[in-house]
């Protein structure tokens, strides 16, 4: 009998010829196979199907329906592989208790006596991914300082589970080529533009920029030509954007003064006693904008 991995090897295979002829009848059925597959980290990294899968969607030709199928599959695996996690912690949290409670027992049984056991150390967390973890080697560039960057870009990539190595390894490769491409040099604008990267995409609240990485979501080329902004988690954006609002709410020149008005109502109070004032915040030949504060409880809103 046929192992799971085979078998998904298999359907791998029929997926990609289904795609490359363009049968979305076929891609369909093979989608519905995987949908009933419930995935581990080592099915996932064995075999490579999420990448495939999470591939459908940027084909021109298939449907809505299989795009919401495919991103189904790839949530129902991302649920699956938590799920993992948590078990294995789990059992590893019961297997220290079975330990912690037999020593004490024991101890007792020696001495008779009425001390208890001192508590049991917490188990080591597991050593961080790198390249000598994982037993590979980033292909050379000839240059040491650029091979050390390249092996700190794929120490942050591997923050994402469930990625091979030579995954990490092709795109950590990848990202610092195009990086030397900008510079032509290593010189300090690009150990400054490496480590920007690196910080973006070691941030532990930022896990979507890996996986779009790896998923080739973003390109290299494209990463690497991202502001820090861009490559902000959506709720850092979403601060940045506020913070930004304020800003232009604060920001008023000598020609800005503000009127008072019984025009516009605070969609917080109902109050109808406001102040206003308009600034050119796009082009020319767009209208201005106009910056609204209740006087009542100093709300702030706008709109062009």
């Amino acid at each position: 009998m046929p192992s799971l991995e085979s078998e998904v090897h298999d359907i791998k295979k029929a997926l990609q010829n289904a795609l490359k002829d363009e049968n979305m009848k076929t891609v369909k059925d093979v989608l519905k196979q995987l949908y009933q597959i419930k995935a581990t980290t080592s099915l996932l990294q064995q075999t490579q199907i999420g990448k495939v899968v999470n591939h459908v969607k940027k084909n021109p030709n298939v449907t809505d329906d299989i795009i919401k199928l495919s991103r189904k599959i790839i949530y129902n695996w991302k649920q699956d592989i938590e799920e993992e996690n948590k078990n294995k912690s789990e059992a590893t949290k019961k297997s220290l208790s079975r330990s912690s409670s037999h020593d004490s027992v024991s101890k007792d049984s020696v001495n008779n006596a009425k001390a208890t056991k001192p508590e049991s150390k917490a188990k080591p967390e597991p050593p961080k991914r790198t390249s000598v973890t994982d037993g590979i080697r980033l292909v050379s560039t000839g240059n040491k300082a650029r091979d050390g960057c390249a092996n700190m870009l794929y120490k942050a990539l591997a923050l994402y589970e469930g990625s091979s190595p030579q995954i990490l390894s092709k795109k950590a490769s990848q990202i610092e080529n195009e990086v030397y491409k900008l510079f032509q040099t290593v010189d300090s604008k690009y150990k400054t533009k490496i480590m920007s990267l690196y910080l973006n995409l070691k941030d532990k609240s930022n896990p979507q920029l890996r996986e779009k990485i790896i998923n080739d979501d973003i390109s290299a080329s494209e990463f690497c030509q991202m502001s820090p902004t861009e490559m902000a988690s959506e709720q850092k954006q979403e601060e940045l954007k506020k913070i930004k609002d304020k800003n232009l709410f604060l920001a008023r020149g000598a020609e800005s003064q503000q009127a008072e008005t019984d025009q516009f109502k605070c969609g917080k109070c109902k109050s109808r006693k406001c102040k206003y004032y308009q600034m050119q915040t796009r082009s020319a030949d767009e209208p201005m904008t106009t910056f609204v504060t209740c006087c009542n409880c100093n709300n702030h809103w706008k709109f062009c």
